[in-house]
């Protein structure tokens, strides 16, 4: 019975441990520059390997600041007639081809290698497009 009971507390012990963390999507995404780099471009898109420097991404999203820089009013790398944010505009933003693996994108829907973002994720980053993509 020792064992048993031995084994079971090895066991939580070791699931409390682990590195891997499922989250639900925040359920009170702000239309803001700062709410969508908190809640999606950190946790989700500036992540190892991914849009930091030396990551797959072509631009690292770090910070509002960077976000900011590298997405609003920047030419698409992969299709450079399109511009990866224009204020106003969130369909014919690239960046939501690419959330939302629209038509005309090149390569894969992002985040790539994890879940899509929400309805709820995406809807704040084309409010915020539609807003005038402020820096705020």
């Amino acid at each position: 019975m020792s064992k048993l009971v031995l084994g079971i507390v090895m066991i939580l012990f070791i699931t409390a441990c682990s590195n891997e963390q499922t989250t639900a999507p925040p359920q009170d995404i702000q239309p803001t520059l700062s709410s969508i780099q908190t809640n999606i471009f950190s946790t989700t898109c500036a992540v190892p390997g991914c849009h930091v420097p030396g990551g797959a991404g072509p631009m690292p999203l770090r910070n509002v600041n960077e976000s900011f820089q590298n997405l609003v009013g920047v030419a698409s790398v992969q299709i450079p007639a399109l511009i990866r944010v224009q204020p106003n505009d969130a369909d014919n933003s690239y960046l939501i081809r690419k959330l939302e693996g629209g038509p005309g994108i090149a390569g894969r829907r992002m985040p790539l290698g994890r879940a899509p973002l929400s309805n709820e994720e995406i809807s704040a980053i084309r409010q915020w497009i539609n807003n005038g993509a402020l820096n705020n």
